[in-house]
């Protein structure tokens, strides 16, 4: 999501499931997960894989504009990973085990990225306090503005997104999305343990 300066040198931009709910099984498929033995559907938005899409749908939304506008500021856009590395970083999350564990990538992988932002000046290692023999990355020094020019595009990108689908809607898509989600499920066992004797209609 965020921003490398032009002059940086490293910056570029680069179903079926089966489970007992209630008393119906339920079932992927094109138009969302249908309850069969009960006449109710579970309809996705419009597309097959539902909420999902809609997600990646609106952080590209998000991502887009923010880059769009950094990058009409000065700086050159991160790719997607990297951006989320920094977001990770701003957030808190300094740890590469634990972002590497929140974005579903290996330790190697995230390390990858993460030296393009070292040499870009946006972020820095430092040892662990609790531990020296681990790296901890934070935002750098210099990395200021660029971490105040986002946060800014980001609260004016949030006032579009009001005027665009209604202050309600964006305060009750704020709400799910801030709701606690559970860990996420491990697989196919853990699924449908998850399923079972829980009928998603009646919430």
């Amino acid at each position: 999501m965020l921003c490398a300066r032009p002059d940086s040198p490293s910056a570029n931009r680069e179903k079926v499931l089966d489970g007992d709910v209630g008393t119906g099984k339920i079932r992927s498929g094109n138009s969302g997960l249908t309850m069969i033995g009960q006449s109710r559907t579970l309809q996705s938005s419009n597309e097959p894989v539902g909420v999902m899409a809609d997600l990646v749908r609106a952080l590209d939304w998000f991502d887009n504009g923010l880059q769009n506008v950094l990058a009409s500021l000065g700086y050159k856009p991160l790719h997607r990973t990297q951006s989320m590395i920094m977001v990770h970083v701003a957030s808190g999350v300094e740890s590469p085990a634990d972002i590497a564990r929140s974005m579903g990538l290996s330790r190697q992988n995230v390390h990858h990225m993460a030296k393009a932002l070292i040499a870009d000046g946006l972020i820095e290692q430092a040892p662990d306090p609790a531990d020296p023999r681990r790296t901890l990355y934070r935002l750098a020094g210099s990395a200021a503005e660029i971490r105040r020019a986002a946060l800014e595009t980001l609260a004016q990108l949030e006032l579009v997104l009001a005027g665009r689908i209604g202050l309600r809607s964006l305060h009750a898509l704020r709400g799910a999305l801030g709701k606690d989600w559970g860990d996420a499920i491990a697989g196919g066992e853990a699924l449908a343990a998850e399923l079972d004797g829980h009928d998603v209609l009646a919430n």
